[in-house]
């Protein structure tokens, strides 16, 4: 199985375990507990001593995404190690580019497809950005891209603090729904918020994503719940 069949099955589970996480010792933890339980996909830093934390215990049927930042974004400050971490054989790089400078945006896409043939992925949402200028970033970005080759992350309401309810994750279904509608040639993930009601508020919303991508609820209950909130996933 590749990372496309994983995402063409619909119920793709991403561990986010920090974009700005760079604490080794519990990125690996969170891998290894995320991974018994059925996780797949793995997003960490861009630092090498995370990334070879991480690879130490995924298994050969699982991928890792490392996040990088455009200037301005919220998420990430920094990507020190990624020129090394491309050496490493990693699966997918994922671009936070929710800053007002598209250019920057832009430039920093235009790299990464010139630097790396694997899955890219986009990490956008509304918080300053409009609808229309979301889908039109996306859009323009596409413009480098071949058909289903990228990854559009909805991030709804990101860094919300784990909480498990329906208006936690509510902003995360409603910016899926805008570039669902798009009808855009990629995979479609949910972010930002998303705890172990999005799966089912997403099906009820006519919301079909190809996957979920769950942070800081996931880190939080990591050692309890682990298994269960990744079954949720399955209901697509």
């Amino acid at each position: 199985m590749t990372l496309k069949d994983l995402l063409e099955n619909r119920n793709c589970f991403k561990l986010v375990c920090g974009a700005g996480n760079e604490n080794a010792v519990q990125v690996e933890e969170l891998v290894k507990i995320y991974y018994a339980a059925g996780c797949r996909f793995f997003d960490v830093s861009a630092n090498l001593e995370v990334v070879n934390a991480a690879k130490r215990v995924m298994g050969v049927d699982s991928y890792l995404c490392v996040s990088i930042s455009a200037k301005g974004d919220p998420h990430i400050t920094k990507a020190k190690d990624l020129e090394k971490i491309l050496l490493l054989g990693i699966d997918c790089i994922e671009l936070h580019a929710a800053c007002e400078d598209e250019g920057e945006a832009i430039g920093k896409w235009q790299w990464l497809n010139e630097n790396f043939d694997g899955m890219l992925s986009i990490c956008l949402g509304r918080g300053r950005l409009g609808d229309s200028q979301l889908i039109g970033r996306i859009k323009k970005m596409l413009e480098y891209r071949a058909l289903y080759t990228t990854i559009v992350q909805a991030d709804g309401f990101p860094m919300s603090g784990g909480a498990d309810d329906y208006k936690s994750t509510l902003q995360a279904v409603a910016a899926a729904q805008i570039v669902q509608n798009a009808n855009l040639p990629v995979y479609l993930l949910l972010s930002g918020g998303t705890n172990s009601k999005t799966a089912e508020l997403a099906r009820l919303c006519g919301v079909a994503p190809h996957g979920i991508a769950v942070g800081s609820y996931a880190r939080q209950i990591a050692h309890s719940s682990a298994k269960k909130l990744v079954d949720s996933v399955a209901v697509f």
